[in-house]
């Protein structure tokens, strides 16, 4: 029976019994809290969908003899954070470690009635996630800006497969208040949508991590003359692998204002979202050293001059979050800066093929003592049809890298790098995937997976 479970993520352990449990047209939702009555709340609307009509009531109170699902939060029967026990047997219960693992158990049994239908088998599953933070990045800064009706079902998709951090890649598509000339022609996110996606986001058990690039990755805001003279290299730069850059890339730690600039844009967007996270990009900044900064960087070393300016950007972020994210590749290039980061920044270790040295990146950071995610990639930029194979080799990877040496989240990554021709359905075998094994790193035939994908 085990091998006919379509259920993503895949649970820890599944223990089946004989028999089926047919659910009832009508019965009672029984909740034993007030946070366990607001899944119930999400539970009911489910049930409506298969025509089931189940009331919410107290399980203090009740005496009901139809239909039975029972809510429960206990932490001594569930004491893996996140994690939840659903019991199918003459009736059904779904115990939860907190809200978080009630939740998640509600979306497993969302996908038992998906693939069984009224008819269930009778089962006990037991299931927690290996990563407490478990992530998608998408990018809305190159070529698309999902419609706010497109980014409501990917948080309802993700929501089911129990991913619970949700990242919006920003360069120049937020509606800043002073700068309308950088965004207006790319249709952006305003800060009402922001607000509302952050709630959106929070009624699944979502964290919505604000992410916006502050050093490099800036040619949208530069190309503008109001904003050239912040510029490393003006008109452009030679990239590491010998072609021309014919447009200014990163801002320039040799001119005071780019902080400035960075310090507007932080505290305007920064409080818009209730997570306690930021992610400042700062990857990338292959310009630095080659412009304004090359006396600086003679002078100090280019890795002191990118750490410093990292601070003063860690420094403005962290008016408003406590823990500062950035992209790790080029802080890696000057391994002795590590150590002295603090401890409160989260490093993301980042690489898109399926042979990137993941094990090699996450034991440098292991070894200095700071919090890191994995990052790897869906593989669907620069192609039509996606790199299915380098994904899922990408992904596993990192995830199993990132478990043996203890980073505390992953966070897959879906870029739009040269004008996002791929489109969205083929991405979701990243998200998918990414979603099965940041939650159980056991690996999941891929026979499985793709038949619970068809789910």
């Amino acid at each position: 029976m085990t091998e006919n479970l379509l259920v993503i993520p895949y649970p820890k352990k599944v223990s089946f019994s004989q028999g089926i449990y047919e659910v009832k047209k009508t019965g009672s939702i029984l909740f034993d809290g007030p946070d366990a009555k607001k899944i119930g709340i999400l539970l009911r609307k489910l049930l409506l969908n298969y025509d089931l009509n189940y009331i919410l009531k107290s399980s203090k109170s009740s005496q009901e003899n139809n239909g039975k699902i029972y809510l429960i939060i206990n932490s001594k029967v569930v004491p893996q954070i996140q994690g939840y026990k659903l019991i199918i047997d003459d009736s059904i219960t779904i115990i939860g470690n907190n809200s978080a693992g009630l939740f998640y158990g509600l979306q497993t049994l969302r996908q038992l009635l998906r693939q069984f239908g009224l008819n269930i088998p009778k089962l006990v599953i037991e299931d927690y996630p290996d990563f407490l933070h478990r992530g998608i990045m998408i990018d809305i800064s190159r070529d698309r800006v999902p419609k706010m009706e497109t980014l409501e079902y990917i948080i309802d998709k993700l929501s089911e497969l129990k991913i619970n951090q949700l990242q919006l890649y920003m360069e120049h598509t937020f509606a800043y208040t002073n700068h309308k000339e950088v965004w207006e022609d790319y249709s952006p996110l305003t800060h009402d949508e922001i607000v509302y996606l952050d709630n959106y986001c929070k009624e699944r058990f979502i964290e919505l991590v604000p992410n916006q690039n502050t050093f490099g990755h800036m040619s949208k805001w530069l190309v503008h003359e109001k904003y050239r003279h912040l510029a490393e290299a003006p008109d452009g730069y030679t990239t590491p692998w010998g072609t021309k850059y014919d447009y200014p890339f990163s801002l320039s730690p040799a001119v005071p204002e780019s902080i400035n600039l960075v310090e507007e844009l932080l505290d305007e967007l920064l409080p818009l979202f209730d997570s306690d996270q930021v992610n400042i990009g700062c990857d990338e900044t292959f310009d630095l050293g080659v412009g304004k900064s090359k006396e600086l960087c003679e002078k100090y070393g280019k890795g002191k001059v990118y750490f410093d300016f990292l601070m003063k950007i860690y420094s403005i972020a962290k008016k408003h979050k406590n823990n500062v994210m950035f992209w790790g590749d080029i802080i890696e290039n000057h391994p002795e800066f590590i150590p002295l980061l603090p401890k409160d920044m989260i490093a993301m270790v980042w690489g898109y093929e399926e042979n990137h040295p993941f094990e090699e990146k996450c034991k440098l950071y292991s070894k200095s003592g700071l919090s890191f995610y994995v990052c790897p990639g869906t593989s669907t930029w620069n192609t039509f049809i996606g790199r299915t194979n380098n994904a899922v080799g990408n992904i596993r990877n990192a995830i199993l890298n990132g478990k043996k040496y203890g980073a505390i989240g992953v966070l897959t990554t879906d870029w739009g790098d040269n004008g996002h021709v791929q489109h969205l359905p083929l991405s979701w075998v990243g998200y998918l995937y990414s979603a099965h094994l940041s939650w159980n790193t056991q690996d999941l035939q891929m026979r499985k997976f793709i038949d619970g994908m068809d789910m």
